[in-house]
């Protein structure tokens, strides 16, 4: 019984220590026409994304899985406004993009296809 004891307090003692895991941080400029990171490679986990509109147009930023998959969306925001969110990235490449469709007099302005896209390594 005090074997075991001693066994808890010392588990409980040692996870104490490792405290909490780190949250990486990157900053994005979001402007017309590109998506600015302040790092383009990650460690894997918990992620505070820091967004920032430098442009003159509204615009968001989205993080995909070079798959396609949408794996968080920020809100919109207008130039001069920044926001932050929290991801948890996997080890992978993703894709921060502004997915902005607007109707012009002449079409359709895809903000994606204009250039606004930068690619994030994520490490272990």
């Amino acid at each position: 019984m005090r074997r075991a004891a001693l066994a808890l307090l010392a588990t409980l003692f040692l996870g104490s220590c490792a405290g909490p895991t780190a949250v990486s941080t990157v900053d994005v400029d979001l402007f017309e026409w590109g998506v600015g990171v302040s790092s383009p490679s990650l460690n894997a986990g918990p992620v505070a994304v820091r967004m920032f509109n430098t442009g003159d147009l509204s615009h968001t930023l989205v993080v995909t899985a070079v798959d396609g998959r949408a794996i968080a969306a920020g809100v919109l925001l207008s130039s001069g406004e920044g926001a932050q969110m929290t991801v948890h990235l996997d080890p992978g490449t993703y894709e921060f993009t502004c997915r902005i469709v607007v109707a012009t007099d002449g079409g359709l302005s895809d903000h994606y296809s204009n250039g606004m896209v930068s690619v994030v390594r994520v490490g272990q």
